[in-house]
């Protein structure tokens, strides 16, 4: 299914990015299980997603699947900024502007958007978001 092999694929190149470089940081991965951290910083990681969509005509059907991923990042409150801009930089070398194969068409992830950090709850969060496409062939149920 596309779905799953964009999920795969990204997930994978994600982790295979982030956590050489910072291997103390966990990742809290979409509905499994996760201890958040005390006074420790960590990574929400969440693939969101969109419409999938006919992307020719003619009997070579190929489809388009449009999706974001969603990057929070918390640290502690008054713990300063170097992390959060340090795992920004990460995030935009392994992710933003790249194509990556999957198994039955290709993933691409487009730019790159942090949005405004805010406060919440003890700890100081921005929100990072790279559109996906995945350009594939759907195989018949």
């Amino acid at each position: 299914m596309s779905s799953d092999s964009t999920r795969v694929t990204i997930t994978e190149r994600f982790l295979a990015g982030f956590t050489p470089r910072h291997p103390t940081v966990p990742v809290k991965m979409e509905n499994l299980p996760f201890k958040q951290p005390v006074n420790l910083p960590w990574v929400d990681f969440k693939i969101i997603d969109g419409d999938t969509t006919r992307a020719n005509i003619g009997s070579a059907r190929q489809f388009k699947t449009c999706g974001i991923v969603v990057i929070q990042v918390m640290v502690p409150m008054d713990s300063g900024s170097k992390l959060i801009h340090s795992i920004r930089d990460t995030l935009i070398e392994v992710l933003a502007d790249r194509q990556f194969p999957t198994t039955d068409g290709s993933v691409t992830l487009y730019g790159f958007v942090s949005r405004q950090p805010r406060d919440v709850a003890g700890w100081h969060s921005v929100s990072h978001q790279c559109e996906w496409r995945n350009w594939h062939t759907r195989v018949s149920s």
